[in-house]
């Protein structure tokens, strides 16, 4: 399936406090950092590229300032508690825009980068952000305007506290940043979990648990120019492997990672059998598969750093059926088979059932959704 590329550029407003015109980094460090002259460099551009699978570009973002607001710093009244203070440093950046001409209607969303120590936030689904001279580094900005695009703050499972993950940008300042010699600190990067959720996962790049006893082997899920699976989706539960370079150059090793996305709009971090919060060689995770005793397990029996490949099995725990054939049968006939054997049927088209998912003699969990493609009778 061809990537649908969403041009979605950021203006970036340079502003300075009417009592302090100080410039804290120069222009081209800004332009560097948000636009194409960075690209290459780990910058934003960057960033948005590897972890939306090619979906959103912010290339064209555009540097606007320095632009001195009509307001002195103790005028500012923001906080974590004072969303209403918050708001209002945005609508002063975005007169203060106007009135010079500048036409923020054509951009997808706006950063007001603030000279002095000022404020670092984001509101979930609201495409504007502030940060400031302590903040101008891909790692915070990148949790910001992530914010801009709906995404939450990445958990532990078993926990409802944010920024517990560290192998994840969504949980910054307690996530394992690497040092970067042109922009201070960068990552770590996007979650699968969270990226499939804002569809930012390639679905052809994606290899779906099916039912049986299964072994595959996995890139680094943001490295699309390398061939092979980047996801395994094994029931609820996304299967990523990442190494310790670029963006994760700090997460401490070559690793395999398992996520959940939670109604709840947060992806949750789970752990192995072992307690630990990453898979290596040998670890193994094991997963709820419903309501009727079965679940997945997940192994990774090899890690090869020199080839950028991790392989996995893949199998079912607990209560378990043999998938009937249902070649030929009705629909009728095919969900009483399925409702006496435990498992669901999901129908597509009428008729007689022409071909099915898994496939007759795979051994699944009871509950497991079979799919099933029916033809018309000639």
């Amino acid at each position: 399936m061809a990537t649908i590329r969403q041009n979605q550029p950021w203006a970036i407003l340079l502003c300075k406090w009417s009592d302090d015109q100080s410039e804290p980094f120069a222009h081209w460090y800004y332009e560097n950092l948000f636009s194409s002259p960075g690209v290459g460099d780990n910058n934003m551009v960057d960033f948005f590229r590897l972890y939306s699978h090619g979906v959103i570009d912010i290339t064209d973002s555009s540097v606007f300032g320095w632009i001195t607001l009509p307001h002195s710093r103790s005028e500012y009244v923001g906080s974590g508690i004072n969303p209403a203070g918050r708001q209002q440093l945005i609508d002063w950046a975005k007169i203060a825009a106007s009135a010079l001409g500048i036409n923020l209607s054509k951009y997808y969303g706006l950063v007001v980068c603030m000279n002095n120590a000022t404020d670092l936030f984001g509101d979930i689904g609201v495409p504007a952000m502030v940060c400031d001279s302590g903040s101008m580094q891909p790692s915070p900005i990148a949790q910001e305007m992530l914010h801009g695009y709906g995404v939450n703050h990445a958990r532990l499972n078993g926990s409802t506290a944010d920024y517990q993950d560290p192998f994840d940008v969504m949980s910054v300042f307690n996530a394992r940043m690497a040092p970067d010699p042109n922009f201070t600190q960068i990552g770590p990067g996007l979650n699968a979990a969270i990226m499939d959720s804002k569809g930012w996962l390639d679905p052809d790049r994606v290899w779906t648990y099916a039912g049986g006893s299964e072994v595959v082997t996995l890139r680094p899920h943001h490295r699309r120019d390398l061939p092979g699976s980047l996801v395994v989706k094994v029931g609820p539960y996304y299967v990523e492997f990442r190494m310790n370079e670029g963006w994760d150059a700090a997460i401490g090793g070559a690793l395999v990672l398992v996520h959940r996305f939670d109604a709840d709009g947060h992806s949750y971090l789970m752990p192995a059998t072992n307690g630990g919060e990453a898979l290596v060689a040998g670890s193994v995770f094991a997963g709820s598969a419903g309501p009727r005793g079965a679940g997945y397990q997940v192994k990774v029996t090899g890690i090869d750093r020199n080839l950028r490949t991790a392989t996995i099995s893949v199998s079912m725990t607990g209560s378990s059926v043999v998938v009937p054939d249902f070649t030929d049968l009705t629909l009728v006939q095919a969900r009483q088979i399925a409702k006496d054997a435990g498992l669901a049927l999901h129908a597509t088209g009428t008729g007689v059932v022409a071909s099915q998912k898994p496939s007759a003699g795979t051994v699944v969990a009871q509950g497991t959704a079979v799919s099933v493609w029916l033809r018309k009778l000639v």
